[in-house]
């Protein structure tokens, strides 16, 4: 997950935004479908994805999230999966 909000970072101020995190998930869902052969889920499915990422970092959808949202440090991302 540390590389994943690195490469989606678009800004790279260690941040992401709402749609920063839309975008990382859709696109990691899209590379696993080409590796594994899984179906990805519709866009409205990934779109309730990224809200349950905001309501679990208790921040409002017009913030940005940092890796510290999710646990201590990069590790945090990690263990959010």
């Amino acid at each position: 997950m540390s590389l994943l909000f690195d490469v989606f970072d678009l800004n790279k101020e260690r941040e992401v935004a709402f749609d920063e995190c839309f975008i990382m998930l859709r696109r990691a869902m899209a590379g696993l479908r080409k590796m594994v052969g899984i179906l990805t889920p519709p866009e409205k499915v990934i779109h309730n994805m990224v809200k349950q990422v905001w309501k679990s970092s208790k921040k409002h959808r017009d913030n940005r999230i940092v890796p510290e949202d999710w646990g201590t440090g990069d590790a945090g991302w990690d263990e959010a999966l």
